[in-house]
Protein backbone atom coordinates (compact mmCIF):
# COMPACT_ATOMS: atom_id res chain seq x y z
CA UNK A 1 0.00 0.00 0.00
CA UNK A 2 2.87 2.34 0.79
CA UNK A 3 4.68 1.79 -2.30
CA UNK A 4 1.40 2.42 -4.48
CA UNK A 5 0.96 5.64 -2.71
CA UNK A 6 4.55 6.82 -3.21
CA UNK A 7 4.31 5.44 -7.15
CA UNK A 8 1.40 7.82 -7.21
CA UNK A 9 2.99 10.73 -5.87
CA UNK A 10 5.86 10.14 -7.89
CA UNK A 11 3.80 9.61 -11.13
CA UNK A 12 1.88 12.98 -11.80
CA UNK A 13 1.22 15.44 -14.38
CA UNK A 14 5.01 16.20 -15.01
CA UNK A 15 4.81 13.50 -16.96
CA UNK A 16 3.36 14.73 -20.06
CA UNK A 17 6.49 17.69 -20.17
CA UNK A 18 9.02 15.39 -20.28
CA UNK A 19 9.26 15.30 -23.93
CA UNK A 20 8.99 18.80 -24.09
CA UNK A 21 12.31 18.80 -21.34
CA UNK A 22 14.09 16.48 -23.30
CA UNK A 23 13.44 18.66 -26.52
CA UNK A 24 14.95 21.26 -24.23
CA UNK A 25 17.66 19.67 -22.74
CA UNK A 26 18.84 17.51 -25.86
CA UNK A 27 19.67 13.64 -25.91
CA UNK A 28 22.60 14.06 -23.15
CA UNK A 29 21.29 16.66 -20.93
CA UNK A 30 17.79 15.19 -20.98
CA UNK A 31 19.39 11.55 -19.65
CA UNK A 32 21.76 13.51 -17.37
CA UNK A 33 19.39 15.59 -15.90
CA UNK A 34 16.55 12.78 -15.56
CA UNK A 35 19.09 10.67 -13.80
CA UNK A 36 20.41 13.42 -11.40
CA UNK A 37 16.63 14.22 -10.29
CA UNK A 38 15.95 11.07 -9.40
CA UNK A 39 19.21 9.93 -7.61
CA UNK A 40 19.09 13.25 -5.48
CA UNK A 41 15.92 13.64 -5.04
CA UNK A 42 15.59 9.46 -3.73
CA UNK A 43 18.53 10.28 -1.62
CA UNK A 44 16.63 13.24 0.33
CA UNK A 45 13.67 11.10 0.66
CA UNK A 46 16.08 8.82 2.65
CA UNK A 47 17.76 11.89 4.14
CA UNK A 48 14.31 12.85 5.93
CA UNK A 49 13.64 8.92 6.82
CA UNK A 50 16.62 8.87 9.03
CA UNK A 51 16.22 12.26 10.40
CA UNK A 52 12.47 10.96 11.87
CA UNK A 53 14.03 7.86 12.88
CA UNK A 54 16.18 10.16 14.99
CA UNK A 55 13.73 11.68 16.26
CA UNK A 56 10.38 9.89 16.67
CA UNK A 57 7.98 13.07 17.61
CA UNK A 58 8.17 13.94 14.23
CA UNK A 59 5.32 12.88 12.28
CA UNK A 60 5.22 15.70 9.60
CA UNK A 61 7.75 17.23 6.89
CA UNK A 62 7.02 20.39 8.54
CA UNK A 63 8.56 19.05 11.77
CA UNK A 64 11.37 17.60 10.41
CA UNK A 65 12.38 20.80 8.89
CA UNK A 66 11.33 22.88 11.81
CA UNK A 67 13.44 20.40 14.34
CA UNK A 68 16.60 21.38 12.06
CA UNK A 69 16.17 24.86 11.07
CA UNK A 70 14.21 26.62 14.50
CA UNK A 71 11.02 27.40 15.27
CA UNK A 72 11.82 30.41 12.88
CA UNK A 73 11.56 28.31 10.25
CA UNK A 74 7.98 27.70 10.70
CA UNK A 75 6.21 30.63 8.83
CA UNK A 76 9.08 30.24 5.61
CA UNK A 77 7.80 26.42 5.32
CA UNK A 78 4.23 27.12 5.30
CA UNK A 79 4.74 29.79 3.09
CA UNK A 80 6.77 27.36 0.53
CA UNK A 81 3.94 24.49 1.15
CA UNK A 82 1.31 27.43 -0.33
CA UNK A 83 3.79 28.06 -2.94
CA UNK A 84 3.92 24.63 -4.11
CA UNK A 85 0.27 23.70 -3.71
CA UNK A 86 -0.90 26.93 -5.17
CA UNK A 87 1.51 26.48 -8.26
CA UNK A 88 0.10 22.38 -8.10
CA UNK A 89 -3.32 23.77 -8.65
CA UNK A 90 -2.80 26.09 -11.45
CA UNK A 91 -1.19 23.37 -13.66
CA UNK A 92 -4.03 21.08 -12.81
CA UNK A 93 -6.45 23.72 -14.07
CA UNK A 94 -4.22 24.14 -17.38
CA UNK A 95 -3.91 20.69 -17.89
CA UNK A 96 -8.07 19.80 -17.64
CA UNK A 97 -8.19 22.51 -19.75
CA UNK A 98 -6.29 21.92 -22.25
CA UNK A 99 -7.29 18.30 -22.52
CA UNK A 100 -10.68 19.23 -22.81
CA UNK A 101 -9.86 21.52 -25.39
CA UNK A 102 -8.20 18.93 -27.59
CA UNK A 103 -11.57 17.07 -27.20
CA UNK A 104 -13.60 19.84 -28.03
CA UNK A 105 -11.36 21.75 -30.45
CA UNK A 106 -14.28 24.40 -31.11
CA UNK A 107 -14.07 25.50 -27.13
CA UNK A 108 -10.87 27.32 -26.22
CA UNK A 109 -8.49 26.35 -23.61
CA UNK A 110 -10.00 29.84 -21.74
CA UNK A 111 -13.28 28.90 -22.23
CA UNK A 112 -12.74 25.55 -20.16
CA UNK A 113 -10.31 27.35 -17.65
CA UNK A 114 -13.49 29.23 -16.92
CA UNK A 115 -15.76 26.72 -16.51
CA UNK A 116 -13.41 24.49 -14.64
CA UNK A 117 -14.30 26.76 -11.30
CA UNK A 118 -17.88 25.54 -11.09
CA UNK A 119 -16.47 22.27 -11.73
CA UNK A 120 -13.62 22.27 -9.56
CA UNK A 121 -15.19 24.13 -6.38
CA UNK A 122 -17.78 21.38 -5.33
CA UNK A 123 -14.81 19.01 -5.13
CA UNK A 124 -13.28 21.01 -2.69
CA UNK A 125 -16.05 20.21 0.05
CA UNK A 126 -15.86 16.53 -0.27
CA UNK A 127 -14.14 14.68 2.31
CA UNK A 128 -10.55 13.67 2.14
CA UNK A 129 -11.92 10.00 2.70
CA UNK A 130 -13.71 10.18 -0.31
CA UNK A 131 -11.00 11.66 -2.35
CA UNK A 132 -8.67 8.92 -1.26
CA UNK A 133 -10.99 6.05 -2.99
CA UNK A 134 -10.05 7.81 -6.16
CA UNK A 135 -6.11 7.88 -5.78
CA UNK A 136 -5.54 4.87 -7.92
CA UNK A 137 -7.06 7.19 -10.70
CA UNK A 138 -3.38 8.71 -11.54
CA UNK A 139 -1.93 5.53 -11.80
CA UNK A 140 -4.32 4.42 -14.08
CA UNK A 141 -4.62 7.04 -16.38
CA UNK A 142 -1.17 7.67 -16.65
CA UNK A 143 -0.71 3.75 -17.41
CA UNK A 144 -3.16 3.91 -19.88
CA UNK A 145 -1.43 6.99 -21.49
CA UNK A 146 1.54 5.03 -21.70
CA UNK A 147 0.43 2.69 -23.39
CA UNK A 148 -1.71 4.61 -25.99
CA UNK A 149 1.68 6.71 -26.47
CA UNK A 150 3.23 3.35 -27.45
CA UNK A 151 0.58 1.70 -29.40
CA UNK A 152 -0.16 5.23 -31.34
CA UNK A 153 3.97 5.10 -32.25
CA UNK A 154 3.93 1.43 -33.22
CA UNK A 155 0.85 1.82 -35.39
CA UNK A 156 1.54 4.91 -37.38
CA UNK A 157 4.51 4.52 -39.98
CA UNK A 158 4.77 8.08 -41.15
CA UNK A 159 6.24 10.77 -39.30
CA UNK A 160 4.74 13.07 -37.14
CA UNK A 161 3.56 10.60 -34.40
CA UNK A 162 6.08 7.37 -35.67
CA UNK A 163 8.49 4.99 -33.88
CA UNK A 164 9.39 3.72 -37.68
CA UNK A 165 10.18 7.67 -39.18
CA UNK A 166 11.48 9.14 -36.26
CA UNK A 167 11.02 13.18 -35.96
CA UNK A 168 14.03 15.39 -35.93
CA UNK A 169 15.96 15.74 -32.26
CA UNK A 170 19.00 17.15 -30.99
CA UNK A 171 21.89 15.65 -29.00
CA UNK A 172 22.94 19.00 -27.23
CA UNK A 173 20.46 21.33 -25.79
CA UNK A 174 18.11 24.07 -26.62
CA UNK A 175 20.56 26.67 -24.77
CA UNK A 176 17.86 29.22 -24.77
CA UNK A 177 15.45 27.17 -23.23
CA UNK A 178 17.58 24.72 -21.37
CA UNK A 179 17.10 26.25 -17.45
CA UNK A 180 13.37 25.51 -18.48
CA UNK A 181 14.14 21.61 -18.24
CA UNK A 182 15.42 21.84 -14.60
CA UNK A 183 12.25 22.36 -13.08
CA UNK A 184 10.12 20.28 -15.56
CA UNK A 185 11.96 17.20 -14.82
CA UNK A 186 12.64 17.71 -11.08
CA UNK A 187 8.48 18.67 -10.58
CA UNK A 188 8.48 14.63 -11.78
CA UNK A 189 9.82 13.71 -8.27
CA UNK A 190 8.79 16.38 -6.17
CA UNK A 191 6.86 14.08 -3.30
CA UNK A 192 8.74 14.77 -0.35
CA UNK A 193 6.10 16.82 1.64
CA UNK A 194 4.26 13.47 1.64
CA UNK A 195 7.32 11.29 2.59
CA UNK A 196 7.11 11.70 6.59
CA UNK A 197 3.96 10.28 6.16
CA UNK A 198 4.66 8.04 4.16
CA UNK A 199 7.30 6.67 6.66
CA UNK A 200 5.11 7.13 10.00
CA UNK A 201 2.49 4.95 7.76
CA UNK A 202 4.50 2.11 7.48
CA UNK A 203 4.12 -1.67 9.44
CA UNK A 204 8.09 -2.19 9.27
CA UNK A 205 9.86 1.42 8.43
CA UNK A 206 12.90 0.09 8.74
CA UNK A 207 12.33 -1.54 4.59
CA UNK A 208 11.97 2.31 3.71
CA UNK A 209 14.97 2.47 1.88
CA UNK A 210 13.94 -0.48 -0.03
CA UNK A 211 10.64 0.49 -0.60
CA UNK A 212 11.49 3.80 -1.94
CA UNK A 213 13.85 2.50 -4.00
CA UNK A 214 11.41 0.44 -5.93
CA UNK A 215 9.18 3.42 -6.21
CA UNK A 216 11.72 5.45 -7.89
CA UNK A 217 12.82 2.72 -10.51
CA UNK A 218 9.05 2.96 -11.37
CA UNK A 219 9.03 6.13 -11.63
CA UNK A 220 12.39 6.75 -13.96
CA UNK A 221 11.70 3.74 -16.15
CA UNK A 222 7.86 5.53 -16.76
CA UNK A 223 9.40 9.29 -16.83
CA UNK A 224 12.26 7.49 -19.53
CA UNK A 225 9.31 5.99 -21.42
CA UNK A 226 7.60 8.95 -21.85
CA UNK A 227 10.67 11.53 -22.38
CA UNK A 228 12.32 9.08 -24.72
CA UNK A 229 9.34 7.76 -26.96
CA UNK A 230 7.53 10.74 -26.88
CA UNK A 231 10.61 13.00 -28.25
CA UNK A 232 11.19 10.59 -30.91
CA UNK A 233 7.61 10.95 -32.18
CA UNK A 234 7.18 14.58 -32.42
CA UNK A 235 10.79 16.13 -32.05
CA UNK A 236 11.75 19.55 -31.24
CA UNK A 237 8.69 20.72 -31.83
CA UNK A 238 6.98 18.28 -29.36
CA UNK A 239 3.96 20.29 -26.89
CA UNK A 240 4.30 20.84 -23.49
CA UNK A 241 1.63 18.18 -22.99
CA UNK A 242 1.83 14.94 -25.09
CA UNK A 243 -1.70 14.45 -25.24
CA UNK A 244 -2.40 17.54 -27.39
CA UNK A 245 -0.08 15.81 -30.17
CA UNK A 246 -1.49 13.16 -30.00
CA UNK A 247 -5.14 14.60 -29.84
CA UNK A 248 -4.11 16.53 -32.90
CA UNK A 249 -1.91 14.10 -35.12
CA UNK A 250 -3.20 12.60 -38.10
CA UNK A 251 -3.19 8.32 -38.27
CA UNK A 252 -4.21 7.51 -34.70
CA UNK A 253 -6.87 5.25 -33.23
CA UNK A 254 -9.34 8.00 -32.48
CA UNK A 255 -11.88 6.25 -29.47
CA UNK A 256 -8.06 4.94 -27.87
CA UNK A 257 -6.36 8.71 -27.78
CA UNK A 258 -9.91 10.22 -26.89
CA UNK A 259 -9.96 8.08 -23.95
CA UNK A 260 -6.39 8.52 -22.97
CA UNK A 261 -7.51 12.22 -23.29
CA UNK A 262 -10.41 11.87 -21.61
CA UNK A 263 -8.40 9.88 -18.28
CA UNK A 264 -5.81 12.58 -18.20
CA UNK A 265 -8.47 15.61 -18.26
CA UNK A 266 -10.52 13.86 -15.82
CA UNK A 267 -7.43 13.27 -13.31
CA UNK A 268 -6.96 17.33 -12.58
CA UNK A 269 -10.29 17.16 -10.70
CA UNK A 270 -9.39 14.82 -7.97
CA UNK A 271 -6.03 16.31 -7.43
CA UNK A 272 -6.80 19.77 -7.09
CA UNK A 273 -9.49 18.65 -4.59
CA UNK A 274 -6.40 16.83 -3.28
CA UNK A 275 -4.47 19.84 -3.02
CA UNK A 276 -6.83 22.29 -2.44
CA UNK A 277 -7.92 21.16 1.03
CA UNK A 278 -3.84 21.43 2.58
CA UNK A 279 -3.02 24.38 0.75
CA UNK A 280 -6.44 26.39 2.28
CA UNK A 281 -5.04 24.58 5.72
CA UNK A 282 -1.69 25.59 5.31
CA UNK A 283 -2.86 28.97 4.45
CA UNK A 284 -4.74 29.17 7.42
CA UNK A 285 -1.77 28.19 9.66
CA UNK A 286 0.02 31.23 7.56
CA UNK A 287 -2.11 34.14 8.17
CA UNK A 288 -3.00 32.32 12.02
CA UNK A 289 -6.83 31.54 11.25
CA UNK A 290 -5.95 28.52 13.01
CA UNK A 291 -5.97 29.64 16.34
CA UNK A 292 -9.29 29.06 18.18
CA UNK A 293 -10.07 32.91 17.93
CA UNK A 294 -14.00 33.21 17.84
CA UNK A 295 -13.91 29.41 16.42
CA UNK A 296 -17.85 29.73 15.03
CA UNK A 297 -16.71 33.16 13.02
CA UNK A 298 -13.75 31.79 11.71
CA UNK A 299 -15.00 28.23 10.68
CA UNK A 300 -17.46 30.45 8.42
CA UNK A 301 -14.97 32.62 6.84
CA UNK A 302 -12.73 29.39 6.47
CA UNK A 303 -15.63 26.88 5.09
CA UNK A 304 -17.69 29.69 2.85
CA UNK A 305 -14.31 32.34 1.49
CA UNK A 306 -11.42 30.77 1.97
CA UNK A 307 -11.85 27.59 -0.54
CA UNK A 308 -13.65 29.66 -2.59
CA UNK A 309 -11.47 32.14 -3.21
CA UNK A 310 -8.43 30.16 -3.34
CA UNK A 311 -10.24 28.00 -6.19
CA UNK A 312 -10.55 31.99 -8.08
CA UNK A 313 -6.78 32.30 -7.27
CA UNK A 314 -5.67 29.27 -8.88
CA UNK A 315 -7.93 29.61 -12.34
CA UNK A 316 -7.11 33.40 -12.79
CA UNK A 317 -3.60 32.73 -12.44
CA UNK A 318 -4.15 29.63 -14.89
CA UNK A 319 -5.42 32.74 -17.53
CA UNK A 320 -2.94 34.61 -16.73
CA UNK A 321 -0.01 31.82 -17.42
CA UNK A 322 -1.74 29.86 -20.17
CA UNK A 323 1.89 28.08 -20.73
CA UNK A 324 1.43 24.31 -18.83
CA UNK A 325 5.34 24.14 -19.31
CA UNK A 326 5.98 27.92 -17.81
CA UNK A 327 4.15 26.29 -14.76
CA UNK A 328 5.73 23.24 -14.14
CA UNK A 329 9.00 24.43 -14.28
CA UNK A 330 8.27 26.48 -11.76
CA UNK A 331 6.74 24.17 -9.67
CA UNK A 332 9.88 22.56 -10.18
CA UNK A 333 12.70 24.97 -9.85
CA UNK A 334 11.11 27.43 -7.20
CA UNK A 335 9.63 24.49 -5.25
CA UNK A 336 10.80 20.91 -5.64
CA UNK A 337 14.17 21.57 -5.50
CA UNK A 338 13.83 24.10 -2.49
CA UNK A 339 11.20 20.74 -0.52
CA UNK A 340 12.94 17.74 -2.19
CA UNK A 341 16.91 19.09 -2.14
CA UNK A 342 17.81 22.17 -0.26
CA UNK A 343 15.44 21.92 2.84
CA UNK A 344 16.14 18.36 3.75
CA UNK A 345 20.32 18.53 2.83
CA UNK A 346 20.52 22.14 4.82
CA UNK A 347 18.73 20.01 7.66
CA UNK A 348 21.10 17.15 7.58
CA UNK A 349 24.09 19.21 7.74
CA UNK A 350 22.90 20.99 10.15
CA UNK A 351 23.71 18.66 13.41
CA UNK A 352 27.72 18.40 12.62
CA UNK A 353 27.67 14.32 12.36
CA UNK A 354 27.63 14.11 8.63
CA UNK A 355 31.77 14.29 8.25
CA UNK A 356 33.65 12.35 5.09
CA UNK A 357 32.72 11.93 1.60
CA UNK A 358 29.14 12.48 2.35
CA UNK A 359 29.77 15.21 3.97
CA UNK A 360 31.36 16.64 0.97
CA UNK A 361 28.44 15.55 -1.68
CA UNK A 362 25.78 17.46 0.48
CA UNK A 363 27.44 20.77 -0.21
CA UNK A 364 28.29 19.71 -3.66
CA UNK A 365 24.11 18.63 -3.98
CA UNK A 366 23.29 21.69 -2.12
CA UNK A 367 25.14 24.07 -4.47
CA UNK A 368 24.25 23.01 -7.53
CA UNK A 369 20.53 22.58 -6.30
CA UNK A 370 20.57 26.09 -5.24
CA UNK A 371 22.19 27.22 -8.35
CA UNK A 372 20.02 25.17 -10.73
CA UNK A 373 16.69 25.82 -8.63
CA UNK A 374 17.43 29.99 -8.74
CA UNK A 375 18.16 30.10 -12.78
CA UNK A 376 15.21 27.55 -13.65
CA UNK A 377 13.03 29.65 -11.25
CA UNK A 378 14.01 33.05 -13.22
CA UNK A 379 14.05 31.34 -16.81
CA UNK A 380 10.71 30.34 -15.62
CA UNK A 381 9.81 33.92 -16.34
CA UNK A 382 11.79 35.03 -19.19
CA UNK A 383 9.58 35.13 -22.95
CA UNK A 384 12.94 33.20 -24.17
CA UNK A 385 11.08 32.52 -27.62
CA UNK A 386 10.11 36.14 -28.17
CA UNK A 387 13.48 37.04 -27.07
CA UNK A 388 14.50 34.98 -29.84
CA UNK A 389 16.60 32.94 -27.31
CA UNK A 390 15.60 29.30 -28.53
Amino acid sequence: QTLSRSVNVLIGVGLLAEPLAFADAGWVGGILLLVFCALVTNYTAKMLAAMMKQDRTSATYADVLIKAYGPWARETIYFLFVVELATFSVATVTLFADSMASLFPRFSSLFFKLISYLILLPTTYLPLRVLSLTSLLGIMSSVVLLAVLVTDGLIKKTAPGSFWEPMATSIVPRWGRFPISFGLLMSGFSGHAVVPSLYRDMAHPEHFASMINVAYIIAFVVSVVFGVFGYLMFGNSVSSEITRDLASTVGYPVALNQLAVWMVAINPLVKYAIANKPLVTTFEHLVGLHKPVAPRRIHRVRYYLLRPAASILCVGLAIAIPEFDRVLAFLGSASAFVICVIGPVGAYLIPLVVAGAERVLCWFLLVVSIVMASVGTVWSFLPVEEAGLV
